[in-house]
Order: structure tokens, then sequence, then C-alpha cells
């Protein structure tokens, strides 16, 4: 370092011919070495943002720290004099030196371009605030999210965009389906300039309130840009206007540290650094932010392999956000049920199975091909629902499995009462290998004095949701409880509400997704009106808070009391029960919603067959896991045999011609 009484030298190497630097937004005098083209400037000592900037359009930037002692040096990469027009951006470099390793680099998926009119031709299932003008994806100061349809996880998100004056906005990914603005995996976009001065860590390209930019851009309102977003595995790099302005690694030092640092609780902190599948939003929180063109390409590491094929635990490995999580165990094998029932072999063979259906469903029948997921043979018109029958197998309120390994086949919970009128506690049936019977009723200990019923459980069998109306909840009448427990053969741990899942209102019959980040169930109407509708809380990886509980939609309103949805495992295919009101004397019915896959939007639920259509209180409880059987609870009306109260199933059969 070159000193000057209390003065200090900053050299700058690197600097383009055509090149300004400004610091602290002000042009620096420069002094040029001819032999080494290095450039330098005196300043006083303090901290300063030193800048680069390229026809007035700031490229780089750099925070320094200027004392009477030591070297000041930034050293700027080879930056390009010609800036990067929206229109070209597709024909930059699409993948940095930070991914490396071979990919794969699907297609072009189009979430919008200015040739589209409406929602349904855009790849949002909700555009919140924003709405289509003249080509143009537009908000006006409304605070919300448009929502895309489907999840992505490795992806390359391409953007054009403007923004008016004093303008608030962003791009969520890998984010939960939230139509509230919320701290997350935000690329930031926001109005910067020398008289309204936004934080570093929140100014374009940055990872909103966690990291900064390479560079502090300012724009004049109304002008267009650029922004890719790249996601692979653990890394994420922002772009702008062609240039890398951040790349940050979610289970690097500086990132853990840079979020250990913010302000927000703990809850929201955790949804910043997830890389599991999730959505992308489109955030509009103040002034006017209008989108052109936003497209997306979804990404695969050849070494690793699609990102379908991860287990709910390889997800929360995933998470690299440093949190207290519990370990997770992996989901236990799956035994197809054709092999349950082959004859070559003994079922006591078997330590796990799917469910409970090796005693209550047939073996597959040859007509249905063993490669039919649960999707297609429920939808098929090829089959039909048989006629219901009783089973009388189980109790009451016979819900959902616990898949276990040990010494018992099947696991069954369930809400029992010997003492008449007492209330429905969580309880474990068990039977011997073989056996038809089930043997034993073992009481958990996280029953409460008051009614727990309706239990569901994750896929791996580690986190338990049900119903209950015990000290300490939400609602008058009952909410949805927690419990979890770190492998299979640990105790279950205290049940914990789910206070910002919860609708504060009468929530009722749980069921958990597949991969254990969504619970359904249904709630007593919003806002006291008559009747119950199906919702659904998400929560973005397994040891995280759920998310604010939010309604199906409308069209799942196709009766006053919309109750008990169950999935099938392929979380495709949503079954739920209906009724009016209880003068109107309107039988019961089964109605279903599919969708394409998970992510995509739930269609118009339909009725199914008249023959599940019965007079009593009827619900379904489970879906086999082959999609063959349905299991209902079923009381008929006016039912005085105790005997036909309880459990009752339908099987798919061949349609007959």
């Amino acid at each position: 370092m070159m000193l000057k009484t209390d003065k200090g030298t900053l050299f700058i190497e690197n600097l383009p011919e055509n090149a300004q630097v400004l610091v602290d937004g002000e042009q620096a005098e420069l002094t040029i070495d001819e032999e080494t083209m290095i450039a330098k400037t005196v300043l006083s000592e303090g901290e300063y943002q030193v800048e680069v900037s390229i026809d007035g359009s700031v490229v780089q930037g750099e925070s320094v720290t200027i004392s009477t002692a030591g070297e000041n040096r930034v050293v700027f990469r080879n930056i390009q004099a010609d800036s990067v027009e929206p229109s070209t951006i597709e024909d930059t470099e699409s993948m940095s030196d930070t991914f490396p390793g071979p990919r794969n680099v699907g297609a072009e998926e189009l979430l919008f371009q200015p040739e589209f009119e409406r929602v349904e031709q855009t790849g949002f299932s909700t555009l919140g605030p924003f709405s289509i003008e003249n080509g143009l994806l537009i908000a006006n100061g409304q605070k919300g999210n448009a929502i895309s349809r489907d999840d992505y996880q490795d992806f390359e998100l391409l953007a054009e965009w403007r923004l008016g004056p004093s303008s608030n906005s962003g791009i969520y990914y890998r984010s939960p389906p939230v139509t509230e603005v919320e701290f997350g995996n935000e690329y930031a976009l926001v109005t910067d300039t020398k008289a309204d001065p936004v934080p570093t860590n929140q100014k374009t390209a940055s990872l909103f309130g966690v990291m900064h930019p390479r560079v502090s851009k300012n724009f004049p309102p109304y002008t267009w840009h650029s922004s890719k977003i790249i996601c692979v595995g653990k890394n994420i790099e922002h772009w702008l206007d062609g240039q890398l302005m951040l790349s940050y690694a979610i289970d690097g030092e500086d990132f853990i540290q840079a979020v250990s640092r913010n302000v927000q609780k703990r809850e929201r902190r955790e949804l910043v650094g997830l890389s599991i599948p999730g959505r992308i939003l489109l955030q509009s929180l103040a002034g006017q932010v209008a989108f052109r063109k936003v497209s997306i390409r979804r990404i695969q590491e050849i070494q690793k392999g699609p990102s379908e094929d991860k287990t709910v635990s390889d997800t929360l490995n995933d998470s690299a956000f440093p949190i207290s999580a519990d370990p997770i165990a992996k989901p236990t094998k799956r035994v197809p049920l054709r092999e349950l029932h082959s004859e070559d072999k003994k079922v006591s063979e078997y330590k796990v199975s799917d469910t409970v259906f090796d005693a209550v469903a047939p073996r597959r029948a040859s007509s249905i091909s063993a490669d039919m997921t649960p999707h297609d043979l429920l939808t098929s018109e090829d089959y039909e629902w048989s006629e219901p029958r009783y089973l009388g197998l189980f109790p009451y309120h016979a819900r959902d499995l616990d898949r276990e390994l040990g010494d018992f086949l099947l696991a069954q919970y369930s809400a029992v009462s010997k003492a008449k009128n007492a209330p429905p506690s969580l309880c474990l049936l068990k039977r011997n290998p073989g056996d038809s019977q089930w043997r034993s009723v073992e009481r958990l200990n996280i029953s409460s004095t008051t009614w727990d019923w309706n239990p569901s459980l994750s896929r791996d069998g580690l986190h338990l949701a049900f119903q209950s109306n015990r000290a300490g909840g939400k609602s008058p009448h009952s909410d949805i409880w927690f419990s979890r427990r770190e492998t299979l053969d640990s105790p279950w741990s205290k049940p914990a509400i789910n206070f910002r899942g919860s609708t504060k209102n009468r929530d009722e019959s749980p069921c958990f997704a597949e991969n254990g980040l969504a619970v359904y169930f249904n709630s007593a109407r919003f806002k006291g009106k008559e009747g119950t509708s199906l919702v659904v809380t998400r929560r973005p990886h397994l040891t995280a808070r759920w998310l604010p509980a939010e309604e199906l939609g409308p069209k799942f309103n196709v009766g006053l009391y919309s109750t008990a949805p169950v999935l099938s495992e392929d979380d495709r295919v949503l079954i739920f029960a209906t009724r009016g009101n209880q003068k109107s004397g309107e039988r019961r019915s089964l109605w279903m919603s599919t969708r394409e896959e998970i992510g995509s939007p739930w269609s118009q639920p339909s009725r199914l067959d008249d023959k599940l259509s019965l007079d009593g209180q009827v619900m379904p409880r489970m879906i086999s896991p082959d999609g063959q059987t349905l299991v209902m609870k079923y009381v008929p009306q006016g039912a005085k045999d105790p005997a036909k109260v309880g459990t009752w199933v339908t099987h798919r059969v061949k349609r007959s011609r």
C-alpha cells in the first residue's frame, strides 16, 4: 500500500478501458499504471462501496475497508463491456462452473409469455395479486404470490421483469405453495436508487435478508431486466442481466452464518436453504411489478439420478440449514400384495406388510395388471366398485396403520373402548404372523382422558397425526395433534398441537400425504358459515413447523359438509365424503378428485358409484397401496345391530360389459 498522511491507496486490477469506478456512488479519480494497467485512487480511512460502471450500468462491486496499514486491493474478474439485453438472455451460458459434472437439462417450460391470455395457459395454479394485461403479468402493490402448478428442485429459471418507482418484488424458489409474503428462498427484486437506498442484503439479486449480491446495481424505474436462477443440489446462483451476482452453497459456512444472523424467528429461517422440491412463486409486495416472460428448465445431475427417486429421509438430509433435527429412519421396504398372497410363499415369511389389507383385500385379480398405479386403477373406466360388504375385523374408528418391523406382521392404530360411552383412545392392535384374528390391544401412553381418534401415520411410521379435544387446543371442539418418534422402536413424543396449521375451528380426520410434508383434513367453515371444508397444511421439510392451513377450494364444496379426506399411495387420488344438512335427508356420498402428478392442481371432484351413496354415516378411511380396496367407516341409518357398525370395504373389479 502507498500512504499519504492519513489516507490510503486503493489498487484496482482487471479494470476495462471504458469502465468508471464509483466510490459510494461518486466517480473516483483514477491513476492508471501503463505497464501493469492497475488503477489506483487515494481514499481516507473508512468503509466504502466500490463499484465498476460500464455505459452507466453498474456491473460489479465490492465492500472495502481503507486503513493506514496493510494493502487494500480489489481484483475484478475480466468484465465484458457489452451488456446483455433481455431478449438475448437465453443465449448466455446456461450453466456456470459452480456446478461440476455432467447434467441433463430438460425442455423449456413456459410459466408465462406475452401470448398467454388466461391463467389456464400459464404455469401457475393461481396468479394471486397478478393479472394479465397487454401481454404482461402485472401487480400494482397488492401483497401476495403467484404460485406455480408444479414443484421444481434442480432447475434453471429465466425471468424478464421491470419495476415501477419504490417497488418491491421477488422470485421464490423451492418454496411451499403459500399465498402470503413470507421469508424464504427469495431472489429479491427492488427499486434501488440513491434517494431511496435499501440494505445490501435486500438489493436486487440478493438472497433476501441473508446474502448480498456482488454488485449493487442501480437502475431507473420501468426498465426491463433479465434474471436467472440456477439450482443444482446444494448450489445456487443468482444472475442479473447476464452477470453472476451471487453464488452460495446451502451447506457452506458463509451461508450458515448469514442465516443465523438474520433477525427472523427460527421457524421462518428454516424456510431458507431448502433443497427439496418446491414451487416457484412470483411475489408482489409494494409498487408495480411486471413480468414479460418466465421460463424454466429442469436439471438432472447424472451422478445423482432423478430427484424423484429420493426418499423422504433423503430430502430431509438435503436441508442444510443447521436445525436440531431428530434422525429420520428410512421408509420400510414395501411388500407387494400379490407376493403376500402368492401360493408359493407363506405370509409368515414376511416381517413387514404394506397395510392391513392382506387380511382385507383379495389377491389382486389377474385381470388387474401388476404395473397399474393406484391412480390408473382408481380412475380406469374398465373397473368399477363392488358392493360394499361388512368386514367386522376392526373397531369402530379404525383409521390407519403402523408399518412396523418386529414379531408382529401387522399393527393397527385404532380408537377403541371397552366401557360404554367411554372416550376413544389411541391403541395398537397386534396379531401373530399368519393369523386372521387380532390378538391384543395396547393403549398408547400418549392417549389422554378425553377423545383421541382418527389417527394417521406418515409412510416412514415416524410421524403421527390425530384428532383430539384434549386441553391446550385452539378450538373448543377438536384440533389436529402431532407426535413423532426417532425410530420405529422408540416411544412417541409428547403430542403437540399444530398451532400454525390450526384453523381455530373444528379440525377433524387428518390424513398424511405420502411424503409426510402435507396433512389433509376437514374443518368447520371459516367465518362461522355452516358446513365443513377440506383444508391442507404443509411444511417444507420433516422437522419444520407447519404452515397456515388453506382451503383446497370451492370446487371441493360439492356438499354442505365435505369430510374425511384419504389419499392414494401415489398421492394422486383424493377421496372424501359429503352430505347435506341434518334435516335434508340427503344420502351421504363419496367423491374423488385426481391430479396428474404431485404439485399439479386437483381436478373437479366427481361422484363415485351410486352403490357407495349410503343411508347413514359413511366416511372413507383408507385406500390400499395398490388402489384396489377402499375401507370405509359406516353406520347404517337407524342401525340397531352393533355388529354392523364399523368397517366396510369395497374393491375395484372388472366392469361387466
